[in-house]
Order: structure tokens, then C-alpha cells, then sequence
């Protein structure tokens, strides 16, 4: 009997120890390495703020007629309901209520009209409608004209971020994107019309303010949706034939401005890892990962999600990986993300290092860090212009 408690003893402390090593998780520490930003922190003190360092990359001058932002919030509202009264003060506005609505609307509903639905030029909406397109043109031309004002005064744009928690960075909201593009692409209708009638000077004045909007988007971006969105926008003024007019734009560094991006979105990576630690929010990957065709039966994506996982080795791993894919030209050599064979044998996930790894290296690909080179390319592509 002695000897058979030992027995047992010595099993349950071998259990234990196994467990400890091998399936325990092992906690996030902030770190350099590991969250790349160790301050500011959260009002409890234990964890990194992204949304407050976000915040503070805020213009100083956003607030005043050099932000384009805070005359179309003041035209347009904000366009979403998050939109809270630390935002309105960050553009220098009053809150609008229900009882003062927006002076200004332009109904995108229109451009996403069952009949408009395979439309992807402007000659495609005018071919299907002519006569629909050119009323809603009319009907929106006091709001383009006075959208136009506020941006001739503007030097860039920059509309604050909305994010739901300080490190869930994944969901930041940018309701002002989708509505942009809609707005510019009326701009793009009235500047085509123009033409069409023969007032190829009302034409150009439209597309000048596309170009200029477009690159205020880009020289204050802090997303790479926002690069490439003002890129489309200001593509969409690239028609404009009076070269004298292509003169006044300001010169525009679209280098610098990529990086500037890059080295704020490389942040989006440690908040994702952060608060999928702090919140055990593991559920949705193994779904992410089969989507992504990288995971091959729910065994493996159910181990990931339940088996210890050392949170610091993800991110030590998934923070190199990103760096060495946002910025290519300080590596010796291109980066590619590592695939790792999960049916390679089931002695491999015994090891809490190597689980580690795998995650990261399929967080890598479900959060689209291959496809950076790619978007780098686009961006960093001029704007056609006229030969002077």
C-alpha cells in the first residue's frame, strides 16, 4: 500500500511538473521585444495604451482649418455613432445632437443602387442612367462646393481613430473611409459632366480638388487603408489637362509617408497579440487559419487554441516577422514567413516553444503581413501626369 502511494505521488507530481512545462501558458511581459511600446499604459498600470499612443500622434493643428477632417465632420458629421465627445474636441467642434443635424448631406446610397451595381467607371454609371446620374449631381453640387472650400484652405487630412478597447487595435473603425471615396467619386461624375457640356475649366477645378484631397489624405495617414484610399482619390483627379494647374499642387513624399504608416500599422501587430492574451479571445483563429488554408483539419486548429502557448515567444517571433516584412530594405536579404508542417508528427506540439511558433507564423499570414510588398508597390507609384 506504501509503495503503491509513492507510486501515485510520484505520478502526480510528474503530471504536474509535465504540465507546468509543457501545456502551461506562459503570461505576456511588456517588453521592447515583446510589445514594442512599454508605455503609456492603461489607467490600471499593467498594460500597454495603443489607442493613447494613437491619440497622441494626433496633429497638433487638427483642430483649426489645416485638417480637412474638421470642416467635412463640421459639413457632414461624423458618420458613425462611436464617434464620442473626446473626438469631436479633437477637431475643435461641439458635438452635433439630434436637434442640429449636418448642413450638408451626400446620399451614397445612390452609388449603391441595385442598378449601378456592376458600374466600376464613370462611364459605366452614365451609360446605364445618364439622366439619374446628372440629377443626383445637381442635387449634391452645394455640398461639393462646399466641401471644396474647406479643402482649398486644408494642408492635410487627418480624422481621429476610434478604437473599442486601448490595445484592440484590430477593430480601429474608420467610418470617414467608405464615405470619402463615395464623395469623390461624385466629385469625379460632376468633373466628367462638366466636360461632356463643354466646361472643360469647371472640369479641371473638380479634378484639381481630387488631387489635392487625395494626397491630404495620404501626408497625415496612419493606416495603410488611408494611403491607398487617397491614392485611388487622387488618381481620380488625374485627368486634369491644364498644366499650370498640376503646378499648384504641393510636392508630396510618398516614401515618407509610407513609412510613417508602416511604423504605426507595426504596432497593430503587439495589439493584437496583447489583447488576445488579456482577453482568451483564441476562438476565432483556428477559423482564421482555415480560411487561410493553412490548417488542415480542426485537431490541429483545436490544439492551438487549448494546448499552453508562451506568449511572449508569438510575439517576440510575429514582432520580427513583421518588421523584416514592413521594412524589406533594412534586411540583407527578402523575408518570407516560415510554413511549418502540422502533419509533420504530433511530438512537435508536445513542445510549448514550438506551438508558439506555429501560432505566430499563422498569425503572420491571417493578419495579411504577406501581402505588404505588394501594397508598398502601389503606394509608392506616382500619379500620371500631363507632359509639360
Amino acid at each position: 500500500m506504501k509503495i503503491l502511494k509513492i507510486t501515485l505521488i510520484t505520478l502526480a507530481v510528474l503530471a504536474l511538473a509535465g504540465w507546468f512545462f509543457l501545456f502551461r501558458s506562459v503570461p505576456l511581459k511588456i517588453s521592447p521585444e515583446t510589445t514594442i511600446l512599454t508605455e503609456p499604459l492603461t489607467e490600471d498600470g499593467k498594460w500597454v495604451d495603443y489607442r493613447a499612443y494613437l491619440i497622441s500622434q494626433f496633429p497638433k493643428d487638427g483642430n483649426t482649418e489645416k485638417n480637412s477632417a474638421r470642416g467635412m465632420v463640421a459639413l457632414f458629421g461624423s458618420g458613425d455613432e462611436n464617434f464620442k465627445p473626446e473626438h469631436w474636441k479633437m477637431l475643435g467642434l461641439e458635438p452635433f445632437d439630434e436637434n442640429r443635424k449636418a448642413p450638408f448631406s451626400i446620399s451614397c446610397d445612390f452609388i449603391m443602387d441595385e442598378k449601378f451595381r456592376d458600374c466600376e467607371i464613370v462611364e459605366d454609371y452614365f451609360a446605364v442612367a445618364p439622366e439619374a446620374v446628372r440629377e443626383y449631381v445637381t442635387a449634391a453640387s452645394p455640398a461639393l462646393d462646399a466641401m471644396v472650400e474647406v479643402i482649398q484652405k486644408a494642408e492635410f487630412y487627418a480624422f481621429p481613430l476610434v478604437a473599442s478597447s486601448p490595445d484592440d487595435l484590430i477593430s480601429v473603425l474608420m467610418p470617414d473611409i467608405s464615405t470619402l471615396r463615395e464623395i469623390a467619386r461624385v466629385f469625379e461624375f460632376r468633373a466628367w459632366l462638366r466636360e461632356k457640356d463643354g466646361d472643360q475649366e469647371g472640369a479641371d477645378a473638380d479634378r484639381l480638388v481630387l488631387l489635392k484631397f487625395g494626397r491630404q489624405m495620404q501626408n497625415e495617414a496612419v493606416t495603410i487603408v488611408t494611403l491607398l484610399v487617397g491614392k485611388k482619390i487622387e488618381k481620380m483627379g488625374a485627368d486634369l489637362k491644364d498644366p499650370e494647374k498640376w503646378k499648384t499642387l504641393e510636392p508630396i513624399n510618398r516614401e515618407e509617408n509610407l513609412q510613417r504608416v508602416l511604423e504605426i500599422e507595426s504596432l497593430f501587430v503587439p495589439g493584437v497579440i496583447q489583447n488576445a492574451f488579456r482577453t482568451g479571445r483564441m476562438d476565432g483563429f483556428a477559423d482564421a487559419f482555415r480560411i487561410a488554408g493553412e490548417v488542415p483539419d480542426d485537431l490541429f486548429g483545436w490544439s492551438l487554441t487549448h494546448l499552453g502557448i508562451d506568449w511572449n515567444v508569438v510575439a517576440m517571433r510575429l514582432n520580427e516577422t513583421t518588421q523584416k516584412v514592413y521594412f524589406p530594405e533594412e534586411n540583407a536579404a527578402p523575408f518570407e514567413i516560415p510554413r511549418y508542417d502540422s502533419g509533420s508528427g504530433f511530438l512537435k506540439l508536445l513542445s510549448r516553444r514550438t506551438r508558439s511558433k506555429i501560432l505566430a507564423d499563422f498569425l503572420a499570414r491571417t493578419l495579411t503581413l504577406y501581402g505588404i510588398p505588394e501594397l508598398r508597390q502601389r503606394i509608392l507609384e506616382d500619379v500620371p501626369a500631363p507632359a509639360p
